[in-house]
């Protein structure tokens, strides 16, 4: 249907819809609520999870999720879609929130559920090589199951980033040569590019709490620094996560 997106074809459109209705509140779903917004689109976000963004620091996706809904982005959380209709001015998607039925109409629907890696008809089961529906099962070195064969980037899976990619690359290769990269994979930074941009790097709060570590939260806000009232852009914190003993960041 034409009115049915996903993050290439919104990147293709010749202007912007008067309305939309994005499914997926991750990192794609948000930047496009963010941008469209932006072009004077009214904008809903329909997400599956009970947060947006749940991968990241579910404190701070929580702020920005504040931020977002005062710039006029609606936004639904633990929303299950089971269908998308067309209505008298485009479509209307369906949801399941909270044991009733929902529904919410727009002239376009965007679909930014994520993206998966591209294994099919590559053959990998003749050459021996095991993947799933992650991608293409690898070892800390970035080996696949078939002997002198590795993969890297996308098709693993994980972190979908072009710079992890670029240092799986390196670890590939000093693993091919005998010899050591001194890289660590628990600090890969990531960003959001939604107004306010969020970005991250190492452990959030939840990872955490899920490995049990003991840990303290610092927190420091922007409306406690003058350049950013100055510039008019208060509305922002920068939180660390860090070992309780020793004082050593962990994210």
């Amino acid at each position: 249907l034409p009115g049915i997106l996903d993050s290439t074809d919104a990147l293709a459109l010749k202007e912007a819809p008067k309305s939309l209705c994005i499914i997926g509140g991750g990192v794609i779903g948000l930047e496009f609520a963010s941008v469209f917004s932006k072009l004077g689109t009214e904008v809903s976000v329909v997400e599956y999870a009970k947060g947006i963004l749940p991968r990241f620091d579910s404190d701070v996706a929580k702020r920005l999720r504040l931020l977002l809904e005062k710039s006029g982005i609606r936004i639904e959380t633990s929303a299950a879609v089971s269908s998308i209709t067309t209505a008298p001015d485009g479509y209307a998607v369906n949801y399941e929130c909270k044991g009733s039925m929902k529904s919410v109409c727009a002239a376009s629907v965007l679909m930014a559920v994520g993206r998966r890696p591209n294994v099919e008809d590559l053959g990998l089961e003749t050459a021996g090589i095991e993947f799933g529906p992650k991608g293409i099962v690898v070892d800390e070195n970035m080996c696949t199951s078939a002997e002198g064969v590795y993969a890297i980037g996308d098709v693993c899976g994980g972190m979908m980033l072009a710079h992890t990619a670029k240092y799986q690359g390196r670890r590939a290769l000093c693993h091919i040569f005998g010899e050591k990269d001194g890289l660590d994979f628990s600090a890969v930074p990531a960003a959001v590019f939604t107004e306010p941009e969020l970005a991250t790097i190492g452990l959030c709060e939840d990872d955490a709490k899920a490995q049990g570590l003991d840990f303290k939260c610092i927190k420091s806000f922007y409306r406690a620094c003058g350049k950013a009232v100055a510039m008019g852009q208060s509305e922002g914190l920068c939180k660390i996560v860090a070992d309780n003993a020793t004082g050593r960041v962990l994210g």
